[in-house]
């Protein structure tokens, strides 16, 4: 579920979930979900940019899947601690360094990108530079 303040605007299921009486309800709300329609294939294939929002979305949902997966093996019966206090705490380190690993692969992406388009920049300007350089002669 994608909320933004108190508003859901977008619903990340599995096929499972996804009956006729769920897609009423979620129809009936206005919130916009990324899964296959029910009944025939179009006759005309998606266009790109669906199959892209699709991925991405798909990618979302496994993503939280996972994530709870391990939480959920870790806090029912896999943890071999000696209080339950301590079990407690273990899985809510793991929530916490699975946020702190998600914000520095966001974070080294970002600089990443930034230090890219600062050498594309420096290189466009060095050609322009070169070729005023070229004309003058």
């Amino acid at each position: 579920m994608v909320r933004t303040a108190s508003f859901v605007w977008g619903f990340l299921a599995d096929k499972i979930y996804m009956s006729k009486a769920s897609r009423k309800i979620l129809k009936e709300y206005k919130i916009k979900t990324c899964c296959k329609p029910l009944g025939r294939l179009p006759k005309e294939p998606r266009s790109l940019e669906h199959l892209e929002k699709m991925t991405k979305a798909i990618g979302e949902r496994n993503e939280a899947k996972c994530s709870f997966g391990t939480d959920k093996k870790n806090y029912r019966a896999y943890i071999r601690a000696k209080y339950p206090q301590t079990a407690v705490c273990r899985t809510r380190i793991c929530y916490f360094v699975k946020n702190v690993m998600k914000f520095i692969r966001e974070l080294c992406l970002a600089l990443f990108e930034f230090w890219l388009n600062l050498w594309t920049d420096a290189i466009a300007k060095y050609r322009v530079h070169g070729f005023a350089s070229m004309a003058i002669y």
